[in-house]
């Protein structure tokens, strides 16, 4: 057994709710001059993944949605999102974590923190891994109410 402390949470990312993501993503970029990468989606999520557009098609409908940015650590650091009322229900959610935003950290043990908002009979939302290809999330609030995400990455 070894008495080394756990790593703190880092910071994974921020997300911010804009009714035009393409505005906010160009001020991001042209203001702040963050670069817009694509996000690692799991393979059949994300907008029209029913439908099969062409790849193309597919990136011009996210591009709608949600746009992803680099803060300089080659990460995905800041997402701006389109805020849709129904997302919390269209993946079996109880909080919606994109129509007010929220700060996502990261951990090395997801279990033990399941574990300690359990003991405080705090609600989380466990998605596993549902959206980004090698992270599983869980979704929960803080004290005030703030949606407060919480990623592992996956091997």
């Amino acid at each position: 057994m070894t008495n080394e402390k756990p790593r703190p949470a880092r910071l994974h990312h921020a997300n911010i709710p804009a009714h035009d993501v393409r505005l906010v993503a160009s001020f991001y970029s042209e203001v702040l001059g963050l670069t817009e990468v694509e996000m690692p989606l799991k393979e059949g999520v994300g907008p029209s993944a029913h439908d099969e557009p062409s790849a193309e098609a597919r990136r011009a409908l996210e591009q709608q949605l949600v746009a992803w940015f680099d803060p300089g650590n080659g990460q995905p650091g800041l997402h701006v999102v389109l805020p849709r009322v129904d997302f919390a229900r269209e993946n079996n959610m109880f909080i919606n974590p994109i129509t007010h935003g929220h700060i996502a950290w990261t951990v090395d043990d997801i279990e033990e923190v399941k574990r300690k908002l359990e003991e405080r009979g705090v609600y989380y939302a466990d998605c596993g891994n549902y959206l980004m290809s090698n992270v599983y999330q869980i979704y929960t609030t803080d004290p005030e109410g703030n949606v407060v995400e919480i990623n592992q990455l996956l091997d």
